[in-house]
């Protein structure tokens, strides 16, 4: 994991947000990518926080539902 952040800690429940979304992201990674790979990225951007979860696996079309 990358981080590029000004600050130690965020409020409680906007720390507890983040680790969920980022959790079911590797979630769905393992799950549906096929990917032995992943990075995820957490940058401040002025007074936001920016998540980027990427991996290298099958990916999918708009159209396709599972």
């Amino acid at each position: 994991m990358l981080t590029q952040v000004q600050f130690d800690r965020l409020e409680p429940l906007l720390e507890a947000t983040v680790y969920r979304i980022v959790q079911e992201a590797v979630t769905n990674v393992k799950r549906h990518s096929r990917s032995d790979r992943s990075e995820i990225r957490l940058t401040q951007v002025g007074d936001r926080l920016e998540i980027v979860i990427e991996d290298w696996g099958v990916g999918f079309g708009p159209s396709r539902r599972e």
